[in-house]
């Protein structure tokens, strides 16, 4: 469990318009969204953050931080160079060894499943995943294997963590 920042840029209406896309910049580990629901563009530096007990309050996201994204952003996005920071916020991310989810019947307790490893992704996968798994549960095809429990080594995911890491 990691410490993650996700900060919001004032971008202004042209970011807000219908049909700005979600984006992902592989090089420079750097994903975010146009403005939803005027909350402004997000934008979140997808490396490890540093360990954060997943009991612990969630800290106020580091200015540094905001800095490296928003220099990251306007690098990508020129149009963004002079958006002032809007908001931001610290959030807990979970994400197992080799960056594929985890799903499966406890060990000890039939009947009980445990199912992780999605952290952010959760959020886009979550209904996926579940449909997933219950048509595994009705007999459909079954889950991946590499979902299964057990070891994971480090493995090659499609996070975004690239050249700027």
């Amino acid at each position: 469990m990691t410490r993650q920042e996700l900060f919001f840029l004032d971008g202004g209406p042209a970011w807000a318009a219908p049909g700005v896309p979600g984006w992902v910049d592989f090089d420079g580990a750097l994903y975010g969204t146009g403005d939803l629901d005027g909350l402004g563009v997000k934008a979140a530096y997808d490396v490890d953050g540093p360990p954060l007990d997943p009991d612990a309050p969630l800290p106020v996201p580091e200015p540094a931080s905001a800095r490296r994204v928003h220099a990251l952003a306007a690098a990508r996005f020129p149009a963004l160079a002079d958006a002032p920071v809007k908001g931001a916020k610290s959030c807990r991310y979970e994400l197992s060894a080799n960056g594929h989810f985890v799903a499966g019947e406890h060990p000890d307790h039939p009947g009980v499943w445990l199912v992780g490893g999605g952290s952010g992704h959760g959020f886009k996968h979550g209904p996926a995943v579940a449909e997933r798994i219950a048509s595994a549960w009705a007999g459909g095809p079954p889950l991946p294997t590499e979902w299964a429990h057990g070891a994971r080594g480090a493995g090659r995911s499609l996070r975004t963590a690239g050249a700027g890491a």
